[in-house]
């Protein structure tokens, strides 16, 4: 099995060197990820249609957070999940614990599809460091969504303050966009605690404020900002 995965891995290396990644952006090395084997026996297709070369399947969050993607290219190939940095402030790979979830762009089309189902031969999906998942079967039965931005660049225009917070935490947003700004707080296993929706009214800086609940307990907690089509991730942590 292991020598299985390292080939499928070189694979990957390859097709990344002849071809390159398009659409899903991630931050790679991180220090910690697992590793999910597609070989071409899963037949990796969209509402019954194979994949083409050029294809990509990107490996998603609870929170919609890409950590990691492979270029499609009709062989045996291998998607590397990257694990959060703990030493970063930004949310910038998975939780351990957190379910994959999947997502495939088709080249051809310009369209994402995020309604990905699979099956595995070894493993359940769940992302453990160093853990070997290997699916066997992976498919899209529904249309292509619409309004998704996988690029996380930018992360410097939001930050939070202060950090570590004890009562009340502040989002300082630095984008030039205006409308809606949804505010989600999440515990460590992706669970959602807060939502808060505040209007940006002209493209200044601008600052959103959020009580922080004694019943929350300390520890850290996920924050995700999501400016009209683009969501930020930052850590938060919590003391009491």
């Amino acid at each position: 099995m292991i020598m299985r995965i390292m080939l499928l891995m070189l694979f990957t290396w390859g097709n990344f060197l002849l071809y390159g990644q398009q659409h899903f952006s991630y931050t790679a090395n991180t220090g910690n990820n697992c590793t999910v084997a597609l070989p071409l026996s899963a037949n990796p297709s969209v509402k019954g249609v194979a994949l083409a070369a050029g294809d990509e399947i990107g490996a998603f969050s609870s929170l919609g957070l890409c950590a990691g993607a492979v270029v499609w290219q009709n062989a045996n190939t291998a998607i590397t999940v990257w694990a959060d940095d703990q030493f970063t402030s930004a949310i910038d790979g998975m939780q351990a614990g957190d379910t994959i979830r999947y997502r495939i762009w088709k080249k051809s089309e310009n369209k994402e599809y995020s309604a990905v189902s699979v099956s595995y031969s070894s493993g359940n999906g769940v992302f453990q460091i160093d853990g070997i998942n290997v699916i066997s079967k992976m498919n899209v039965t529904i249309s292509a969504i619409k309004g998704i931005n996988t690029n996380q660049s930018e992360e410097t225009n939001v930050s939070l303050y202060p950090n570590p917070v004890k009562n009340r935490v502040t989002a300082k947003i630095s984008v030039a966009e205006t409308g809606p700004v949804e505010i989600r707080l999440y515990n460590i296993i992706g669970q959602e605690l807060e939502r808060k929706t505040f209007q940006k009214e002209n493209n200044q800086s601008a600052d959103y404020s959020l009580q922080v609940s004694e019943r929350w307990g300390a520890g850290i907690f996920l924050c995700r900002i999501i400016i009209g089509e683009r969501s930020y991730y930052k850590k938060m942590l919590i003391v009491r």
